[in-house]
């Protein structure tokens, strides 16, 4: 699936946020997927997390429900369940690399779904080296 990815929720934020270092690499391929030229899936947790990191780092809790609706809104976002096997994936991940809980959910999704992962997460891309 070559158009087709997971976006951590790190590579989310930085599409948002202009300030953050990675932002215009970030909001060109955010740009594409919600163009309707890319797809992204990923679990329901990342939704969460973008949302509250829009809160922590604008304290503004209208643009973190813009974002939230906007996300949602789009049709090549789609976010999965994570349902029981994503969820017994995700631990055998975390059991095998030591990746944090949400983290391994994220990548279990990419590998469920065999797509391409998007993460600037160095801790992440560290650990899924191994």
């Amino acid at each position: 699936m070559n158009n087709v990815a997971t976006l951590d929720s790190s590579f989310i934020i930085a599409a948002l946020l202009p300030f953050e270092e990675k932002y215009k690499e970030a909001i060109d391929f955010l740009s594409r997927v919600l163009k309707g030229e890319l797809t992204a899936i990923q679990p329901f947790s990342v939704l969460v997390e973008v949302v509250g990191a829009i809160k922590r780092r604008t304290g503004s809790t209208e643009l973190a429900n813009k974002v939230k609706d906007k996300l949602l809104g789009s049709v090549n976002l789609i976010f999965v369940e994570i349902n029981k096997p994503l969820a017994l994936k995700a631990a055998n991940i975390a059991a095998e690399i030591g990746l944090r809980g949400m983290d391994a959910i994220i990548f279990a999704t990419a590998k469920e779904y065999k797509t391409l992962l998007k993460t600037y997460d160095k801790e992440m891309l560290k650990r899924m080296e191994k």
